[in-house]
């Protein structure tokens, strides 16, 4: 498969981190596109049985447990992204009146930024931090996303042409429901 980045030319930079280099290229709008590694996994996954208690923004994550992994982007602060397994269709649970019944549920790992794209050099920075909530589906992409706090105005229209390696459950890509929690000065 070509890569998205051959008509963007050669790469402006590289960000390296744990896993390698992130490159980094310009497109003629001014947007930079990151580019991670193919085979790349974060260094740190932590998991909890739900959202943060003291965000409430992260509370609305209901198919716990809840992941939590750290988007590098380039800036001074990672991004923080919280996700589960999403709640509708075949999920683990299912409820019937007052019984529930629960099937095991499997192991989840983490969706993976392939590509992520950013507002032109010089947009505005956001003075507060930026929360949104959605849903990585099984093919990887960022949808149903909605603002919950801050000026996400300045990110959500590039927020659908990100791509992931599609989180997994029993050795199957499925959709998860995510947080994105955008600290507030970061340079876009």
């Amino acid at each position: 498969m070509a890569s998205p980045f051959t008509a963007l030319g050669a790469a402006l930079s590289t960000i390296p981190f744990h896993g390698g280099l992130i490159t980094v290229h310009k497109a003629a709008d001014g947007s930079l596109h990151l580019a991670y590694p193919k085979g790349g996994n974060y260094d740190v996954v932590t998991v909890q049985s739900s959202g943060a208690a003291d965000e409430p923004e992260f509370r609305i994550l209901r198919g716990g447990p809840v992941h939590t992994v750290y988007l590098n982007v380039g800036g001074p602060k990672e991004w923080v992204l919280q996700f589960c397994l999403a709640t509708e269709g075949d999920g683990a649970s299912a409820r019937h009146g007052h019984v529930i019944s629960a099937a095991p549920v499997p192991a989840l790992t983490a969706p993976y930024a392939q590509s992520i794209i950013l507002p032109p050099t010089g947009a505005p920075a956001p003075a507060r931090r930026i929360v949104i909530h959605g849903r990585i589906g099984a093919e990887g992409r960022l949808r149903d996303l909605k603002a919950l706090s801050g000026p996400a105005h300045l990110i959500l229209p590039w927020l659908p042409r990100w791509e992931f390696r599609a989180a997994q459950a029993g050795g199957k890509p499925v959709a998860v429901d995510i947080v994105l929690m955008i600290p507030p000065t970061e340079v876009m």
